[in-house]
């Protein structure tokens, strides 16, 4: 599905919510970019699935 093009998404979130997205990210030795890309893939898989 890739095909080496990107793009840039950026959101703005609360102090807090990045914090403890940090916290979590170093606990479990993940990056942002794989950790938020495999969270839009895996939702995304979902809403297909229960679509139709």
């Amino acid at each position: 599905m890739e095909n080496g093009e990107t793009r840039t998404l950026a959101i703005q979130i609360s102090a807090e919510l990045f914090d403890e997205l940090d916290k979590y990210l170093a606990s479990h030795k993940l990056k942002k970019k794989a950790f938020l890309t495999d969270l839009i893939r895996k939702a995304l898989d979902e809403v297909k699935n229960t679509a139709g």
